[in-house]
């Protein structure tokens, strides 16, 4: 038997370990995560208050007609509140379905943060009231280079869009210094699809340059253009700042991002844009969101502007823009699009995807903690950007978040007043993913808008070989001519090296297999069936077993690694697994494995509590013994004050060292010299990135360790397994001093 030994220096460090404690959730609720609009809350009333609601003004403060509210109202000023989503009569059902009706912005008339802050606290209270939150702002990923490159390329040899073969990202020669190859391989999607008229992509961004040679024919025109719908004059779009029709770009941010994915192509003008179209059709359109306006790129709707595109049939969103931190309504109104674009009011599929894809830049900071938040969001498609080698560009977001990575560096395509530019940033990265997903809904219309993404991954190609450091956190790098895919009736051949993986866990067995089919058309696995069951498993009762979940496929050839979770100790359990393609052929059932798990593990603590009385300038040890007793392997997690210099095993060998926030932990030393002024106290006002940092470091502040009983070995380390908790730690009587330090508080 195996057990370690805890040793707690002092009643002082007990009092520091109790702070140390503090849940990182807890954390990250208790500070301002980003900026937001001072003034201004967002709500949504429950059901029953919104049936309440009787809005009505008395002199400047606005009432709702439900007291617990009103006494707010005049407590804080209430000015308006207004709802935060209008309503498409056509679509009124399904935005109360979704609880779009309920949600409002209120507006006080105070300025003060601390203000806005107290109300949302007060509102969070009311039992009417379902989310109270401040409204975010947004920013742009904004470009890392922009370059007016018109005058350079202008008088090229007199091709058809005679600016084509600067475009190195579409189709890579070396033209300019980078690796043939490193590209989307769009030239040969372009000889089965180059974009649909039927396929709209709303673009959330600065507006666009709507007379540009390359943009005017690719703009979506409005079969019901307001007042109806509540946007009087929404021909192409809308501006969702001024709440007006003018959707022209004084940046050039927008005019970029909707050239890559839709400038005119074989018009015999400038650039062609991925979805662009040929000689004889326009390619797919762009509905213009105007989220970013004014010379200081004022922002805003961004909610609704993922509304209106649902309602008014938008069936891809392509964002380069983050920032603000988790805002619900932003995430219902996301949740929104990818339920209902492409469905009519009546419920049936009116557009080329069922559903909506939502794309997103990963954002321009270069670390691999997400600088955008809303990018890390599991239900929207995470872009990174590559160089023309296929390499990282450097100032790119990366980790394991990332959906997918396309060329963001040194791209060239549409800027306002005709010209032509070469910008540079995720912003760049995302459009191709966008103007893709445009691809692959025009020549396969009636597609699922999640096979839209899966349909990109597995036929991406492996950039980790070419970006040792970041494997596994760049996704894949987008492939357009092998993504358009036909059915070939060709299933997936059978897997036939299904194994067992190291030693079952008590409650887990580790799996593995090479994902079949070839590259292209030939039998991509697209989805696994990975059953298990305490019986042997045949063709016969595979249905009848039970399922585990398992990840996106990997590209053929590769070793997939699953881990079937859920199992009860000391029981054989036998697995098998079948591959489908995207169109739904089935493989047969791969060689069945079996495995038994292992015994159960017991922990025993030689004290639950420990105190101790201490003199300024003495200290006093104390020592808490965890063992295992039972038989399977006891994992378990320790807070972050555990270090190698108080935790041992029993022959006093210290045991692995936790994640500190020391230099060596981050990109730079001044982030982790950042964290600790945070944690020390030394900054009270951290901004945005910082408490971004300071989140990653709680996060990660907890380490497994392997512990085994005897006859075992102490290599392992795992992942999951029992939490020791220690809860409720105190120092009691005489007084308490903090004492700060290198690295901790």
């Amino acid at each position: 038997m195996k057990s370690f030994i805890l040793s707690l220096f002092s009643a002082l460090f007990l009092f520091l370990m109790s702070s140390a404690l503090l849940p990182a959730d807890n954390y990250a609720q208790s500070v301002d995560r980003g900026e937001f609009v001072d003034g201004v809350v967002l709500v949504q009333f429950t059901p029953a208050g919104k049936q309440s609601l009787n809005l009505q003004k008395s002199g400047a403060v606005q009432l709702t007609g439900i007291a617990e509210l009103d006494k707010l109202s005049a407590d804080f000023g209430v000015q308006t509140i207004e709802p935060l989503f209008r309503t498409d009569p056509r679509f009124a059902q399904r935005h109360q379905q979704a609880g779009l009706d309920r949600w409002y912005r209120v507006s006080i008339a105070s300025k003060d943060a601390g203000e806005s802050l107290a109300l949302v606290s007060e509102l969070q209270k009311s039992t009417v009231v379902s989310v109270a939150e401040r409204e975010a702002k947004h920013s742009l990923v904004d470009t890392s280079e922009r370059r007016d490159v018109t005058a350079e390329i202008i008088d090229m040899a007199n091709s058809n869009d005679p600016m084509l073969l600067e475009q190195w990202h579409y189709n890579n020669t070396g033209q300019s210094g980078g690796t043939p190859g490193a590209d989307i391989n769009l030239f040969e999607a372009w000889s089965k699809e180059s974009g649909n008229n039927d396929v709209i992509v709303i673009v959330l961004d600065t507006g666009i340059d709507a007379d540009h040679p390359d943009l005017s024919e690719s703009l979506w025109v409005n079969p019901n253009s307001g007042p109806e719908n509540g946007y009087n004059g929404d021909v192409h779009g809308w501006n969702f700042v001024f709440d007006n029709a003018i959707i022209n770009d004084v940046d050039g941010h927008g005019s970029h991002t909707s050239g890559t994915i839709a400038a005119r192509s074989g018009n015999g003008v400038g650039v062609a844009g991925v979805a662009g179209g040929d000689a004889n059709s326009s390619g797919v359109k762009i509905m213009v969101a105007k989220t970013f306006a004014g010379g200081n790129n004022t922002a805003g709707g961004f909610a609704e502007a993922f509304v209106y595109g649902a309602d008014n049939g938008a069936v891809i969103a392509s964002n380069s823009w983050g920032g603000g931190g988790y805002s619900q309504a932003l995430n219902d109104a996301i949740d929104y699009f990818e339920e209902f674009a492409g469905i009519g009011a009546d419920g049936s599929m009116t557009g080329p995807i069922d559903g909506g894809v939502v794309v997103f830049a990963a954002g321009n900071y270069g670390t691999d903690f997400p600088s955008e938040p809303i990018a890390s969001n599991q239900d929207v498609i995470a872009v990174a950007s590559t160089d023309h080698n296929d390499q990282k560009s450097g100032f790119s977001e990366y980790g394991s978040w990332i959906d997918l990575s396309a060329p963001g560096s040194a791209v060239l395509s549409t800027t306002p007043n005709g010209t032509y530019s070469v910008f540079s940033g995720t912003s760049m990265a995302a459009p191709h993913v966008s103007g893709l997903a445009a691809l692959i809904a025009s020549y396969t219309p009636g597609i699922d808008a999640d096979a839209v993404l899966d349909q990109m991954v597995i036929t991406g190609d492996n950039i980790d070989a070419l970006n040792p450091g970041y494997e596994g956190m760049l996704g894949v790098r987008i492939n357009a001519g092998l993504s358009l895919q036909e059915d070939d009736g060709v299933p997936p051949s059978d897997i036939t090296d299904l194994a067992v993986s190291g030693t079952p866990a008590q409650n887990s067995v580790q799996l593995t297999w090479t994902a079949p089919g070839s590259s292209g058309d030939e039998g991509q696995a697209f989805e696994y069936d990975l059953v298990y069951s305490t019986e042997e498993i045949t063709s016969e009762n595979f249905d009848d077993a039970m399922s585990a979940d398992v990840g996106r496929p990997s590209a053929a050839g590769t070793q997939e690694v699953v881990n079937v979770k859920g199992l009860s100790p000391q029981t054989m359990y036998y697995f098998a697994v079948k591959a489908s393609d995207a169109f739904g052929s089935e493989s047969g059932i791969s060689n069945v494995v079996s495995a038994t798990t292992d015994g159960a593990p017991m922990i025993s603590v030689s004290a639950t509590q420990v105190s101790a009385e201490v003199e300024i300038g003495e200290t006093s040890t104390k020592t808490i013994t965890v063992s295992n007793t039972g038989e399977g392997t006891l994992t378990f997690s320790l807070p972050a004050f555990v270090n190698d210099k108080v935790m041992t095993n029993s022959d006093l060998a210290p045991l692995a060292r936790v994640w500190e926030p020391a230099e060596g932990n981050f990109p730079n030393a001044e982030q982790g010299l950042a964290i600790r002024n945070v944690l020390s106290g030394k900054n009270t006002t951290p901004d945005a990135e910082t408490l971004s940092l300071v989140d990653r470091y709680h996060a990660q502040s907890l380490e497994s360790t392997g512990l085994m009983t005897d006859g075992g070995t102490s290599e392992g380390v795992y992942n999951e397994g029992v939490v020791i908790e220690f809860e409720n730690l105190v120092a009691a009587g005489g007084e308490v001093f903090n004492v700060t330090g290198e690295g901790f508080t």
